[in-house]
């Protein structure tokens, strides 16, 4: 297991499957829900929830990018 830490000083754990999304987005800058199969979706969605990744939605799209906060 790896962790992310934020900038408040604190961290957070996060698995394999977490972190190679967390790289392929960082990588990309965003990425569209739709680009993402329905497990990462889950993933990502799970992400959101550790404040990891931020969700946002524009012109009837939703995409994931990684939060301002979080330093991987």
């Amino acid at each position: 297991m790896r962790f992310v830490e934020f900038k408040q000083g604190y961290n957070t754990y996060v698995s394999g499957e977490e972190t190679d999304l967390i790289e392929a987005i960082a990588k990309r800058g965003q990425v569209f829900k739709s680009e993402l199969s329905e497990r990462e979706q889950k993933v990502a969605s799970n992400l959101t929830n550790k404040s990891i990744l931020i969700r946002q939605r524009t012109d009837e799209k939703i995409y994931y990018k990684l939060s301002n906060q979080a330093r991987t």
